[in-house]
């Protein structure tokens, strides 16, 4: 017969309900360079009232951003981690396309 195995919970393992571990397989964010948070795409200039799809990929996959210059054309869809405040406060800074820190007045985020 099998035996079961008792696998202690995990729950105590983690900081602040984050996923406790760094994403390498995300192409936009540059990690720290001098303790200073990296992203390879900059902030658009602003956001529109529509929420990203996941397909647009924190809207550097729509028309508003140029990937050839790397730069914004105009307003981005705003995305999943910026839509409300509880999204922010839980999403990982670790997987931000860009920087969105202190977005709409929300504050640092505590994992920043």
């Amino acid at each position: 017969s099998m035996q079961r195995m008792h696998h202690p919970p995990i729950s105590g393992r983690m900081g602040h309900g984050n996923s406790g571990g760094y994403d390498c397989s995300n192409p936009g964010n540059g990690g720290f360079v001098k303790d200073l948070r990296v992203f390879d795409f900059p902030p658009p200039p602003g956001f529109t009232g529509h929420q990203c799809l996941t397909t647009d990929n924190w809207g550097l996959d729509t028309d508003a951003f140029d990937r050839e210059k790397n730069k914004w054309k105009g307003k981005s869809c705003t995305p999943n981690a910026a839509w409300a405040s509880a999204f922010y406060l839980n999403s990982d800074p670790n997987a931000w396309m860009y920087d969105i820190n202190k977005h709409n007045g929300w504050g640092e985020h505590p994992d920043y």
